[in-house]
């Protein structure tokens, strides 16, 4: 059996993993891709980075709550839709590239948003 904190550890460091992908997606964004061939390999190795975060994240929260034995309580599912906004924002830093500094500041929010749902568990 895993204990709580090594899914606490786990989700953390899916986390970071995360934060790191979209910050280097925002990079790549706000440089332009100056050097189409080059940065192309920089941007796939983001992205991929991006997923196994987004992975570590859901493994070490479900098997967390799981070992909470807590359910689908609001603080969850208020933290899965950060989880499903921050999977889909490689997609809108590629499409709208313009706007890569305002995901960058939108990545903290939400950031924020989970980690407290998490710490003061509203509407609980």
């Amino acid at each position: 059996m895993i204990d709580l904190t090594t899914y606490r550890l786990v989700h953390i460091v899916g986390l970071a993993v995360t934060m790191l992908a979209i910050g280097a997606l925002t990079m790549h964004a706000r440089a332009g891709a100056e050097n189409p061939p080059a940065s192309q390999g920089a941007r796939k190795a983001a992205t991929m980075a991006h997923g196994l975060g987004l992975v570590l994240m859901l493994v070490g929260g479900f098997g967390g709550l799981a070992r909470l034995g807590a359910g689908w309580p609001t603080w969850v599912i208020i933290k899965m839709g950060v989880w499903v906004l921050l999977g889909g924002l490689p997609v809108l830093i590629k499409r709208k590239p313009a706007q890569a500094t305002a995901f960058f500041w939108i990545t903290a929010a939400l950031v924020v948003i989970a980690g407290a749902s998490a710490a003061f568990k509203p509407f609980a």
